[in-house]
């Protein structure tokens, strides 16, 4: 007696049906993952910047003031430094760092009472108060127009606080 023959392994069709569903997942997927990508760098550079200068008014508080928050080489898209005039010469001076966030990647706009300030220069007292006249306020765009932004506002008294789906006009 002679059991029937099982072929073993797909045919040419089978395998080209499957190719062309995983073709049309994917082509919906590849969208929404850079759409998750983007949104994940706009979140983790707002609570790194937040969280630095959450860093330099807790220092300031400790040590009894005089800590600062400036933008690396005057341009505050390159980054951020949290540093301590230990000398009290009002310029930044190797050993005086504290923190650093560099390289950015996002389109950082600061501004002081609706006045452009990308050479962000902040100091915090020994009551976590900054020395502005008015709200700093820093705007986190990458390279999409609508309300994916999030804007990160600091209050002459130093709170803080995160403003999330903020337009962007890039």
């Amino acid at each position: 007696m002679t059991l029937p023959r099982h072929s073993a392994g797909f045919t040419l069709v089978e395998l080209m049906v499957t190719i062309a569903i995983l073709s049309v997942v994917i082509g919906f997927g590849v969208p929404s993952f850079n759409t998750l990508v983007k949104n994940y760098r706009i979140t983790t550079t707002s609570t790194d910047t937040a969280g630095l200068l959450q860093f330099a008014r807790a220092e300031a508080v400790r040590l009894g003031g005089g800590v600062r928050v400036s933008a690396l080489d005057n341009d505050i898209n390159k980054g951020l430094r949290v540093w301590v005039d230990g000398n009290s010469n009002n310029s930044f001076d190797s050993g005086e760092e504290l923190r650093v966030v560099s390289s950015i990647p996002l389109s950082l706009a600061a501004d002081i009472g609706g006045n452009e300030a990308s050479q962000l220069q902040l100091v915090f007292n020994a009551q976590g108060e900054t020395d502005l006249a008015s709200k700093l306020t820093l705007a986190l765009c990458d390279d999409r127009s609508g309300a994916y932004g999030r804007v990160l506002e600091v209050l002459v008294s130093g709170a803080m606080r995160v403003l999330v789906n903020t337009a962007c006009s890039n």
